[in-house]
């Protein structure tokens, strides 16, 4: 391991870990293991012990323990004390519905967890190496998906299961994360097989028959059983020999184990033995690789039916090279199509012939990437060795189209998926030799294309400000970090400057020559909604009322509704009114950044609109109908109650209810950033470019009750360190 790098180990045991309970209304609270500053730790997260397909609605099921370990990059300001696992049990994945909702059913899900620091990210990536319990082959392909709070799960990294059972992420950013399996994606390990060889079909008694066995697939070092079929005592190795004594038909097979333990077993065309001599009638070839490292070197067995001992051969390889070995191997100079040759003479000069093709022509194509979300661009790398020139090559992409390869001159080739799927692609050689055509394969590909994912604004903070100021834009599928073409665009078209960018937070400069408009985020070809912003001159009055978020954003006459913005005015004056259309709302507070009032009767849908000092505000659209009530939130304690900008903070109470756009939590006026959300605990992070204040949820138009929390000063950024 790199001694540039920290390494973690978290290790969570019934004494280590310090697990807070509350009983609230009868109902067990979430639980959250956090662990102290030890150099080598081991944490004990959830993992599943049953191979579930995950589709909305999640279906939880229990995980069973797995090891963790975390290797910081370099430059990584936190160390190994400073990071923590927050265990997902079933209950909490269901509450809290933390697992994706968009993910084709096709993926499995195999572990879940979360690493804190939440609010972290890297400019090198972190690496995350687990050991799930769930036996799974080598090669097995799992995916890395971190998941919002919106629940879409952005695919982060994939890779293969090692031998040791262990697979490797590397990730940008702590968070919430689940690790899921295509199941559309075969297991290679799960086609371990071996074939048998024998040299002799028929003959006459004493009979001596040789074997050999040849495994596919597994892992190495193999072992082998042989069992020839007559009673007698078994026989180990690769390659063995057996002498029949009796006339009679016997069945051969031959065991093979791998070292892991699996097993596969290979049978034989049944060997008869004679009491009297036949006719020498046919013969046959049989080829495989010697070395998967070498291969260009094929091993050869006869197979003779009759005859009279002993034989002598003549092979020949179709290179110009020749052989009288019983069994030979031998090396091909290149790549390519070759017609082997093999005459067969007994004791009494009768002869027989043969004839086969040996496939030796390379086929390889390699993708990348592998996946992402859609559109899906894939560049393809082809390499082809041993082709006619006269030969075709076809590239499937695996979505219904093709494209035409040059068999002795590929060039890379580039597709795009559109649609979201699981795709195989594969790469098609073929040629015609000796009046016959033959086909080579290349191993399939697949390519997992994601459903795109779409930024949404909830809030911008403060919803209104002077060119070059920061403001902070709050919402959801953002990207846990920032692309070339991801932007910012303020009224007139204008791009803002980026400081920070995270999937539920952005903070941006306001660009000159912004204009009172919409504001909306674009990641990639993909827009968000837009939402107004209000550009002021500096030390400019009086400036219009702005609304940037009204909680609920639904509900009948009578409903209590808190109206968040800027420009409110500190007091209600005679002339400031709430309106929605033609209708005035009971004002029950009012101050210049918020504002509690009353739906009217005979309200309709439409939007809600601030009056102060004759200035209108944006309509903000309010949705009336018949939904239920629920009741204020309700703050039992806050953990830490200090703490820097990023700093993830517990919240927990009553009432919070179901993570949405009109329920959020706050330190002071400033939006915290919500990381985990439920009806009895909330996790957030501390906002940045808040101060001291007091931490209040807001759910339904209700505002819980406070607690206040105390600011401190960040570390200094190191190896630019960006906070989400």
């Amino acid at each position: 391991m790199d001694g540039t790098r920290h390494c973690c180990r978290m290790a969570v045991s019934a004494a280590a870990a310090r697990n807070k309970v509350a009983m609230i209304c009868g109902e067990l609270m979430k639980k959250y293991l956090f662990f102290g500053i030890i150099v080598s730790l081991t944490a004990v997260l959830a993992g599943c012990g049953a191979h579930k397909v995950l589709a909305p609605p999640y279906q939880g099921v229990m995980l069973p323990p797995i090891p963790i370990s975390v290797v910081l990059p370099p430059d990584s300001p936190i160390s190994a004390a400073d990071v923590s696992v927050a265990r997902l049990t079933q209950e909490q994945a269901l509450s809290q519905e933390r697992a994706p909702s968009d993910l084709p059913d096709e993926f499995a899900f195999i572990e879940g967890f979360v690493l804190e620091p939440l609010a972290t990210r890297f400019t090198t990536p972190a690496r995350v190496r687990i050991e799930p319990e769930i036996d799974l082959p080598a090669g097995t392909r799992l995916f890395l998906f971190w998941v919002g709070s919106s629940r879409h799960g952005t695919a982060i990294d994939e890779s293969p299961v090692q031998a040791d059972g262990s697979v490797t992420f590397d990730t940008p950013t702590f968070g919430f994360f689940i690790v899921a399996e295509n199941t559309l994606i075969p297991r290679p390990s799960d086609q371990f097989i071996v074939f048998g060889y024998t040299d002799i079909i028929e003959g006459a008694i004493p009979l001596t028959a040789h074997f050999r066995a040849v495994p596919a697939g597994g892992s190495p070092p193999y072992t082998f059983t042989w069992d020839f079929g007559d009673g007698s005592e078994s026989a180990s190795g690769e390659t063995t020999a057996h002498t029949y004594l009796e006339a009679g038909e016997y069945h051969v097979s031959v065991e093979a184990n791998d070292a892991y333990g699996r097993s596969a077993t290979g049978s034989f065309t049944p060997i008869v033995a004679t009491t009297e001599y036949t006719e020498l009638s046919s013969v046959g070839i049989d080829a495989f690789p010697i070395d998967p490292g070498e291969p260009l070197r094929c091993g050869f067995f006869p197979s003779i039916t009759g005859g009279v001992p002993p034989f002598t051969y003549e092979w020949s390889f179709g290179d110009g090279d020749t052989s009288a070995d019983p069994q030979p191997e031998h090396l091909y100079p290149d790549y390519g199509l070759y017609q082997v040759h093999l005459t067969v003479t007994d004791a009494v000069d009768d002869s027989a012939d043969a004839e086969r093709v040996i496939d030796l022509r390379s086929v390889k194509l390699d993708a990348a990437p592998t996946f992402g979300s859609v559109p899906l661009e894939v560049t393809f790398t082809i390499t082809i060795q041993g082709a006619d020139p006269q030969a075709s090559a076809t590239l499937h992409f695996g979505d219904g189209n093709s494209a035409a390869v040059n068999p002795t001159a590929p060039t890379p080739v580039s597709h795009t998926y559109g649609d979201t799927g699981t795709y195989s692609a594969q790469l098609e050689l073929t040629e015609q030799f000796g009046g016959e055509v033959f086909t080579k394969r290349s191993t399939p590909i697949a390519l997992v294309a994601l459903p795109p994912p779409v930024p949404y604004i909830y809030s911008i903070h403060p919803t209104q400000a002077a060119a070059g100021d920061a403001v902070s834009i709050y919402g959801q599928d953002f990207g846990i970090y920032h692309e070339d073409v991801d932007r910012v665009v303020f009224t007139p078209s204008l791009d803002a400057e980026i400081l920070e960018w995270g999937d539920t937070i952005i903070r941006v400069i306001v660009p000159e020559g912004a204009e009172d408009g919409d504001v909306y985020v674009a990641r990639g070809i993909y827009e968000s909604n837009r939402h107004h912003f209000n550009v002021i001159e500096p030390g400019s009055e009086p400036q219009p009322p702005v609304i940037g978020l009204i909680s609920p954003q639904k509900g009948p006459p009578g409903t209590q509704v808190a109206i968040l913005g800027a420009n409110f005015g500190d007091a209600q004056l005679p002339t400031d009114r709430v309106m929605l259309n033609n209708l005035d709302l009971e004002v029950l507070s009012w101050a210049d950044t918020q504002i509690q009032a009353v739906i009217p009767s005979f309200a309709e849908d439409g939007d809600i609109v601030v009056y102060h000092q004759d200035l209108a505000s944006n309509g903000y659209f309010f949705d009336v109908g018949v939904f239920p009530s629920s009741p204020p939130p309700v703050i039992i304690s806050i953990d830490p109650v200090e703490g820097s900008p990023g700093t993830s903070v517990s919240i927990v109470g009553v009432g919070f209810g179901e993570p949405g756009a009109d329920s959020m939590a706050f330190l002071g006026t400033t939006p915290m950033v919500t990381i985990v959300w439920s009806d009895t605990q909330i996790l957030a992070a501390v906002p940045t470019g808040g101060g001291d204040g007091e931490i209040r949820v807001l759910r339904g138009g209700y505002f819980s009750n406070a607690f206040a929390f105390k600011v401190i000063p960040s570390p200094p950024n190191i190896g630019g360190l960006q906070q989400l």
